[in-house]
């Protein structure tokens, strides 16, 4: 009688890029090495990279006849609402693009499930609380208020466009040195 042991042993051997695991029901299977990045984590990742990029620029785009970036500036009406999907849009896609980064970076420190779990809830409140706060400085930056000036209005268009476009440019290093280290 041939011992499990010996036959996941050479079916190793066949497969020298897979480890071998046994499933709950005593079957052997094969998993792709732990430390990996899949393809599609990096295509979706990039994805949510480019869309919150794309995204930003787009809400540059339309806010070039407000205030700061035109003087005096149109003064915001309803038709300013149109940024809120596009904002949401924007926040999501770096949601996403954040959690595959501590899924990432979790594998690569071997760090238990529920440790990556407690990891991506606080990066998500921190998350929250920063988008939070770019509605927060949107809505002063689009308030109709006489006594602002164009300092103020520059100040709140640069933290409006500089907290998501930070976030962005953090998360592509992370990204790419763990998949670097993951290989």
């Amino acid at each position: 009688m041939v011992s499990k042991m010996k036959i996941l042993m050479s079916l190793h051997k066949v497969h020298p890029n897979s480890e071998l695991c046994a499933s709950f029901l005593g079957g052997c299977t094969y998993t792709p090495r732990k430390n990996k990045i899949l393809t599609m984590e990096k295509v979706l990742f990039f994805c949510c990279w480019f869309a919150t990029l794309g995204t930003t620029a787009l809400l540059l785009f339309w806010s070039l006849p407000l205030s700061p970036f035109t003087h005096p500036g149109i003064t915001a009406n309803e038709a300013v609402i149109i940024f809120f999907p596009v904002m949401l849009m924007r926040w999501l896609a770096l949601a996403v693009a954040l959690i595959l980064i501590v899924i990432a970076w979790g594998r690569r420190l071997n760090m238990a499930m529920r440790w990556i779990v407690g990891l991506s809830i606080v990066v998500l409140a921190l998350h929250f609380v920063l988008g939070v706060i770019n509605i927060g400085v949107m809505n002063a930056w689009m308030s109709i208020d006489h006594t602002k000036t164009r300092a103020t209005n520059a100040v709140y268009a640069t933290i409006y466009f500089g907290l998501p476009t930070l976030l962005l440019l953090l998360t592509a290093p992370l990204m790419l040195s763990a998949a670097r280290f993951l290989r």
